[in-house]
């Protein structure tokens, strides 16, 4: 069962639970992790329409001194289970790697990414069956960030370009 909240998202199975927050402010497009749609990124100059990042770079390579912004992904990812070091540690690694299923292009050099890991040793749970649950409720929490923000700056959120039918 999930249960999501703002830019937290959580997954309960039995007695472990395993639970994330985000904070999202990345280079490339947003993706629904269901469906790979984007849900937030680059707009067409008429502001209807998200521009394919990932597509955009493959077609027109930004120059080696280009100016982006730097941009990051913060987060953590928390479970009542009971991990030790090493664990915590490839949990974290496994958290960042699965925002390729939500962040397109991710992993590029305009990006950062960080992200804890903390459990409470209540339980004890199979590794790789906790590592699994953890990857997907890290590209939820993304997702959620992303759908539940609002505008900040003048650059319209995901509710108001929905509510202005623009996307």
């Amino acid at each position: 069962m999930y249960e999501r909240w703002n830019r937290f998202a959580s997954i309960k199975i039995g007695g472990l639970i395993v639970g994330a927050l985000a904070l999202v402010k990345s280079f490339g497009d947003i993706l629904n992790p269901e469906n790979g749609k984007i849900i937030a990124g680059t707009l067409n100059n008429e502001k209807n329409h998200f521009v394919n990042t990932n597509r955009l770079l493959t077609n027109n390579a930004p120059s080696r001194n280009s100016s982006f912004v730097q941009n990051t992904t913060l987060g953590v990812v928390a479970t009542n289970a009971n991990l030790c070091k090493a664990e915590a540690k490839r949990l974290s690694m496994s958290a960042i790697d699965s925002l390729t299923r939500c962040i397109s292009p991710s992993h590029t050099v305009y990006d950062g990414y960080v992200i804890f890991s903390i459990a409470t040793g209540q339980t004890e749970a199979n590794f790789n069956y906790l590592n699994t649950l953890g990857t997907q409720v890290r590209a939820l929490v993304v997702q959620r960030a992303i759908v539940e923000a609002s505008s900040l700056f003048g650059i319209p959120s995901y509710k108001d370009l929905k509510k202005e039918k623009r996307i």
